[in-house]
């Protein structure tokens, strides 16, 4: 699943890119659209399951790895960029449990600071691609 998850953020930049390029440079409205029903049948595809982005949570007891989710977490701010404001709702609504989760553990007492501070520049990754910021999130 992380290359293809790779692929696909890299994907997501591109054509986020390309919209502002076109927004820019070119007012092609065309292809402006074409990019726009590109991204929404994308986007209508994974709906229902952008929770399963992530990797499987380690078994109780071993250690919290931010590495492994950090693919995910900048897969779903580069999908949030091109987002509506509809799209952005359901994005938020589907992986809330996954914030809630990495914001708590990262504001224990659990952890070492580094890790604290790299779970909340994770989950960051997403808020701030939708204007918000882990510090707003209330635990």
């Amino acid at each position: 699943m992380l290359p293809a998850l790779v692929v696909e953020t890299v994907f997501l930049g591109r054509t986020a890119a390309l919209k502002q390029e076109i927004n820019t440079f070119s007012p092609d409205a065309q292809e402006l659209y074409q990019a726009t029903e590109l991204y929404g049948h994308l986007f209508n595809a994974l709906k229902g399951s952008l929770a399963s982005v992530f990797p499987p949570a380690p078994e109780l007891g071993q250690p919290v790895s931010p590495i492994e989710d950090l693919h995910a977490w900048q897969f779903l701010a580069t999908l949030a960029v091109g987002a509506s404001v509809e799209q952005q709702h359901t994005l938020v609504a589907e992986v809330r449990e996954k914030v809630l989760e990495k914001v708590q553990l990262a504001k224990s007492s659990h952890l070492p600071a580094g890790l604290a501070a790299t779970l909340t520049a994770n989950v960051n990754l997403f808020l701030n691609a939708l204007g918000l910021d882990a510090s707003q999130v209330a635990t």
